[in-house]
């Protein structure tokens, strides 16, 4: 009777230290899959953002070149 509650105890003991690492390893790629979403969706947002800039100053430098044209 001994021997099976022993073996009952080292089961159960194998059982905990194999799945909560795993467990503690699904939650970390989990948390990191949506930390990669999230600094993602802010790079996009930051190109759009440089995109828009950019054509700007587009639109500045071919007004100024414009000017200066006109007055050669």
């Amino acid at each position: 009777m001994n021997e099976t509650i022993l073996v009952a105890i080292i089961a159960a003991a194998g059982i905990i230290a194999a799945g909560l690492p795993a467990a503690l390893i699904e939650r970390a790629r989990k948390e990191n899959s949506e930390d990669h979403a999230k600094v993602n969706s802010t790079l996009e947002s930051i190109e759009e953002h440089l995109t828009e800039i950019e054509d700007s100053v587009d639109d500045v430098a071919e007004a100024l070149r414009q000017h200066t044209d006109d007055h050669d």
